[in-house]
């Protein structure tokens, strides 16, 4: 998506706030059209890094 027109750019900070993590990482009824909405609306962020982040600050990787 960045590569799109009219995107806009914003600090993690000030992103981090308008991002939906509920209906990203808790169970929520996919089937309401609402969520569906939110969810859809959620997937288009995106997070672009421009160098590397240290594995331990990113959670939720397998072990092995």
């Amino acid at each position: 998506m960045a590569n799109t027109n009219n995107i806009q750019f914003l600090p993690v900070e000030q992103a981090g706030e308008m991002i939906d993590y509920e209906v990203l990482y808790t169970r929520t009824n996919w089937a309401d059209p609402d969520v569906q909405k939110r969810l859809q609306a959620a997937e288009k962020y995106e997070i672009l890094v421009p160098k590397a982040i240290p594995l331990d600050l990113i959670r939720n990787l397998p072990h092995g």
